[in-house]
């Protein structure tokens, strides 16, 4: 199995057990701020790369790292806020079994949340790195397909008015 594939699943399988860590309402937060994220990481990729773009090199790495920075930061702020809701309020903690389920239900979350960050990244990764050894790895990894196609299949679930903010079609 390619390096490439194993880190590719390491990655998610740290977002499975971080979901199943904080709960399905920390990992709630963090989903919806994956797409928050997205969509501010996106709108403000220009500005920050004409401000720091320099600090990088060449215009395709600068631009994927300052996405992937913005991107990062901004879901794990809002990720931050769901688990202060969670932490202080304590949703569900009166209903036997709760833990558990909560649990189950943030690794499942986690497992999308995975998908969503790795495919968005390795999509961006292909768009904006050169040709290089990088990009012929991801390029032929069974891993970046799949996630790739999945993160298509689940781009058809977002309302289609939101949908229209994303700039890419994963087939």
């Amino acid at each position: 199995m390619p390096i490439v594939d194993i880190l590719l699943l390491c990655l998610i399988g740290a977002f499975v057990l971080f979901g199943f860590f904080f709960g399905f309402i920390h990992t709630l937060g963090s989903f919806i701020g994956s797409f928050v994220g997205l969509g501010i990481s996106l709108y403000l990729l220009d500005p920050l790369y004409e401000k720091v773009g320099f600090l990088f090199g060449t215009e395709g790495v600068a631009k994927v790292v300052i996405f992937i920075v913005a991107f990062l930061i901004i879901s794990r702020l809002i990720g931050v806020l769901f688990w202060a809701l969670d932490h202080f309020y304590h949703f569900f903690t009166w209903i036997p079994f709760t833990s558990f389920i909560n649990r189950l239900l943030g690794g499942l979350l986690g497992f999308l949340e995975g998908l969503v960050i790795v495919g968005v990244v390795i999509y961006y990764a292909n768009a904006f790195l050169p040709e290089g050894a990088i990009r012929s790895a991801v390029e032929t990894s069974w891993a970046a397909g799949y996630v790739l196609s999945t993160l298509g299949q689940l781009l058809t679930y977002i309302p289609e008015p939101f949908r229209s903010w994303i700039p890419f079609e994963l087939e």
